[in-house]
């Protein structure tokens, strides 16, 4: 087993639909808009990401709040988007446990 602390190099994945859409750098605060669902809106701050609007009727996705550990994912069921922590540049499969 292998740890390795990813907290300094993380991207967000985003995909929509089950396939990837884009992947963005937290390293930069921005909210935007998901171009393929646009009542989809996400704000990066802080190294963090999250959802703040989405038209979707039970709105836990904007209540899972910010999101930014390796590992971590925040999902909107209705519209099909997701948003996982990964580390950047690095091959996680290559390791066993992610701490």
């Amino acid at each position: 087993m292998y740890s390795k602390n990813f907290s300094e190099n993380i991207i967000a994945e985003i995909s929509v639909n089950g396939e990837l859409y884009k992947t963005v750098s937290l390293n930069e605060d921005k909210s935007f808009i998901i171009d393929k669902i646009p009542n989809i809106k996400l704000e990066i701050k802080d190294k963090k990401i999250r959802f703040i609007e989405s038209d979707c009727p039970d709105k836990i996705c904007i209540n899972t709040n910010f999101i930014g550990t390796v590992g971590q994912m925040a999902v909107c069921l209705p519209n099909k988007v997701s948003v996982k922590i990964v580390p950047a540049n690095e091959n996680i499969e290559n390791y066993d446990t992610i701490i």
